[in-house]
């Protein structure tokens, strides 16, 4: 049986075979993933082990669904709705719902605020735009056919209505949180849309400015918070257009940062996809010919400018542009070329020269969940060879590759609710045979794993990808082959082939007679027990033949030793004792291929003094030089090669104590 670790993995079949879990609302909280599965909350480290339902939010119903998950400064809250059957008909027709917060265990898992609901009699509670703002959440609540907004600080007495209909107001959205205070959208019933701000106090909870007090049907949208200010967009009714506006917060504060398109009225004129990247705000304009392009604002007039007209002459019916994502500094984007048929992964570093296509899609892309993960973004596609999966991009055509094909062939795995949990993504796919459940890659993209291969005892062969990869034999007649990357092969028992591959390794041959080859980097190889022949290859590498950790290291043994070209070091001695000592010929290391100008060295235990340079057709049916203890005459070695005027003072040799 083989494991591995690393790469894209399930982490836990919750209904085991092909049922659904369906996780869903994955959100993190202390380094915890949360989500619901199927209706419950759940909370993963990433171990199976740990992967558990947090609680039964309420035992005694037929059934109840938690949605909304939220991190508010490292404590979860949720929306709780339970379900029972209210009459013989089978309606789902009461229950309870409320506001829950969580510390991940039973006790801790508590709800703030509940109602009973009717569906009969339209008796309804509705909990929406949850936003965190420093340590309060904000939310609206629809009670009854009225709306308002509420505040909570994690305790029952400290969750209570901040405005409500009863005010005057009929409902609040787009709650925003800009340097610890909530911004949002407010319907003065009679008065139009207006912009508020909230400290969550009642007393701080007021009209940030009227802009046009004669204009009822203005509005805001995209609010969104830029280096700690406020910006959104009004749409001036009476002058006409969509203006790009930003707010510090006071009345004099609130400005029109520029009038883009002085008397602009088509309907179709508008401004979205804000995305704070670097020093820039950046966004589309969508312009009064339907074309829609690339902007950029530093917040004054004269640094809000068109960054390229990727497609000029293009109306809106020919290209969209979407999932607007700063990763370390460069925007991320789609756009969705109706004209040539295709999906398009841009980048932008807001220049003209620095805005790109990274790569075409096909039509049927899909190109969503885009997320960034140390440095490099990863998004979902679709094509028509793997399916809709996961996908990485580093920025460039060659980088931008697919990372998991989980459900294999065209089928999608239909990855959704992707989220980073301290270098990991977790989200919930389907690979074809245990259903929707929970998954978790570390973003390495098929071939690139980091993999730990384990055998059963049988003859196994493993062979890793371009990752740094750990391969570990077992008892059985090994092949363990490391291709790219910094791999460790462990041939354990039986008489193993151990491949370093392309990177810089370290190769154990364990017991038993086993091959090494070291490949093209600097590689440790050591052969254990047993009789070994280790083949450095290309690179500067270390050659032990023994297992230097048992009593009487290579005992017994008859290695062979081949550094190949580059700078080799042969080990046949620690700073504990000599290899190979045993009395006689039974025993020694053979060092094929010795180059002095390689600057090949020997590493032997004590002093030159120990030692005797002889002929080694003295002790063998070999040529060259036999490396002898002085004062037993044991057989520790035999150098052939380039070795001409070679001494025991040379620099040939390394002397340990």
């Amino acid at each position: 049986m083989t494991e591995i670790m690393g790469g894209t993995q399930l982490v836990k079949d919750i209904f085991p075979g092909s049922e659904d879990s369906y996780p869903s609302d994955l959100t993190e909280v202390n380094g915890i993933v949360y989500f619901v599965a199927h209706n419950g909350l759940w909370k993963s480290d990433g171990t199976e082990a740990g992967t558990v339902e947090v609680e039964s939010i309420y035992p005694e119903a037929e059934s109840y669904l938690a949605s909304n998950l939220i991190n508010v400064n490292g404590t979860l809250y949720f929306i709780a709705r339970s379900y029972n059957p209210y009459d013989p008909d089978g309606y789902w027709s009461n229950g309870d719902v409320g506001l829950w917060k969580s510390d991940g265990t039973q006790a801790g898992t508590i709800p703030l605020v509940e109602y009973f609901w009717y569906e009969r009699f339209d008796v309804n509670y509705e909990f929406e735009n949850l936003t965190s703002v420093d340590d309060t959440l904000f939310y609206t609540l629809y009670e009854e056919g009225n709306y308002g907004l509420w505040k909570s600080d994690g305790t029952v007495e400290g969750t209570n209505p901040l405005l409500g209909e009863a005010d005057g107001y009929s409902y609040f959205d787009m709650l925003t949180n800009v340097n610890g205070t909530l911004y949002f959208r407010v319907d003065f019933s009679g008065f139009g849309i207006k912009l508020w701000k909230s400290d969550g106090t009642e007393e701080g909870t007021v009209l940030v400015k009227d802009i046009y007090p004669n204009q009822p049907s203005n509005y805001q949208l995209n609010l969104t918070d830029f280096n700690g200010i406020l910006y959104f967009t009004i749409d001036d009714k009476e002058n006409g257009g969509i203006e790009l506006w930003k707010s510090d917060g006071t009345t004099a504060g609130t400005v029109n940062v520029k009038d883009i398109y002085s008397g602009a009225s088509d309907e179709r004129y508008e401004i979205k996809n804000f995305a704070n990247v670097g020093d820039n705000l950046l966004f589309t304009i969508q312009d009064d010919n339907g074309g829609i392009e690339l902007w950029k604002s530093d917040g004054t007039e004269t640094g809000t400018v068109l960054v390229k007209d990727i497609y000029a002459g293009q109306n809106s019916d020919s290209s969209g542009y979407e999932n607007f994502i700063d990763v370390d500094g460069d925007l991320y984007f789609i756009i969705n070329d109706f004209q040539n048929s295709d999906n398009e992964l841009w980048k932008s570093d807001g220049t003209q020269v620095g805005t790109v296509l990274i790569k075409e899609f096909e039509n049927d892309a899909e190109i969503d969940n885009l997320i960034n993960l140390n440095g490099n973004l990863y998004f979902t596609a679709w094509d028509s060879t793997n399916g809709k999966e996961l996908w990485k991009s580093d920025g460039t055509q060659a980088g931008t590759v697919l990372v998991a094909d989980i459900n294999p062939g065209e089928s999608s795995s239909d990855i959704s609710n992707i989220v980073n949990v301290n270098g990991t993504l977790y989200f919930g796919a389907n690979d074809g045979t245990h259903g929707f459940e929970l998954w978790k890659s570390d973003g390495v993209p098929i071939g690139n794993e980091n993999e730990l291969y384990v055998g059963d005892g049988g003859d196994n062969f493993y062979s890793a990808g371009a990752g740094n990869d750990t391969l570990k034999g077992k008892g059985g007649n090994d092949t363990l082959l490391g291709n790219k990357g910094k791999d460790i092969l462990d041939g354990n028992n039986g008489k193993d082939i151990l491949k370093g591959g392309a990177g810089k390794d370290i190769l154990l041959g364990g017991k038993n007679k086993d091959i090494l080859f070291g490949g093209s980097k600097n590689d440790n190889l050591i052969g254990d027990e047993g009789n070994d022949k280790l083949t450095g290859n290309g690179g500067e590498d270390i050659l032990t033949g023994a297992n230097p950790t048992v009593g009487i290291p290579g005992a017994g043994e008859k290695d062979i030793l081949i550094g190949g070209a580059a700078k080799d070091i042969y080990i046949l001695g620690n700073s504990k004792s000599v290899f190979y000592k045993s009395e006689g010929v039974n025993d020694y290391a053979l060092i094929k291929d010795f180059s002095q100008t390689d600057n090949d060295q020997l590493q032997l235990f004590g002093s030159e003094s120990d030692y005797l340079l002889s002929n080694a057709s003295d002790y063998l049916n070999k040529s060259g030089l036999a490396i002898v203890g002085e004062a037993t005459g044991d057989l520790i070695g035999v150098i052939q090669g380039e070795i001409n005027n070679l001494n025991l003072s040379s620099n040939s040799f390394i002397y340990v104590n």
